[in-house]
């Protein structure tokens, strides 16, 4: 089945990188939106978040945003909300066990943890509570740290750049818990496409997880 697409974007793709069918719409998911940016939508996939800067950013770009959304899918009667929220809003798994799973306990209320997971976490709270008032169907998607394999620059997580040099941490054969860009899009898809019958979280990275020897690999041959 062909779904038509409206992206709305702070800042338009040239002609050369849109994707043909798709609508864009240019505007800032933290501000109200015009009404005509939600005529015959059936279902919103928040993807925006802030990943820069201190409490007050990601109080207005995440936070803010998604109270936004959420308001504007009441109003205008869309019954399906799909979030995207992080891996990083879990509670580290040396505080209670190996295995991180969709029920693990989120590190809610934790500004000690950073804006980021400060902010993600009180995202995915408010998309849970506000829907439940408002008889709106939610899912939510809680990718790891995003990478395109295909055109690879290093997660945060691999290492830094150290002047022209790139030093990376850890142990080569340790695994990293990441998502590749194709990976999280099919999936986003899906949801939206099966929405009834996904589950109403899911924690997302790739399978098997990659070791930081061979992320480093693709660094290298990318630099």
């Amino acid at each position: 089945m062909i779904r038509p697409v409206r992206v709305v974007a702070r800042r338009l793709p040239p002609a050369s990188a849109r994707v043909p069918g798709v609508e864009y719409v240019l505007g800032d998911v933290a501000s109200a939106l015009p009404d005509t940016v939600f005529q015959g939508v059936t279902a919103i996939a928040h993807l925006a978040a802030e990943t820069y800067g201190g409490q007050e950013a990601h109080e207005r770009n995440t936070i803010g945003a998604t109270r936004i959304l959420l308001e504007a899918a009441a109003k205008h009667g869309i019954k399906r909300f799909l979030h995207t929220s992080s891996i990083a809003v879990l509670k580290p798994s040396r505080s209670f066990g190996p295995a991180l799973r969709e029920d693990s306990p989120v590190d809610a209320d934790n500004l000690g943890r950073g804006p980021y997971v400060w902010g993600k976490a009180a995202a995915e709270r408010m998309v849970a509570d506000f829907c439940k008032a408002h008889a709106i169907e939610q899912r939510q998607i809680r990718l790891g740290p995003l990478v395109d394999f295909s055109s690879f620059g290093a997660p945060g997580r691999l290492g830094r750049e150290v002047g022209p040099l790139y030093v990376a941490m850890g142990m080569p054969g340790s695994r990293m818990s990441v998502c590749d860009v194709r990976t999280a899009s099919n999936v986003i898809r899906y949801y939206i496409e099966n929405f009834e019958s996904v589950p109403p979280m899911l924690n997302l990275v790739e399978s098997p997880q990659p070791t930081r020897g061979a992320l480093v690999k693709r660094l290298r041959a990318a630099r």
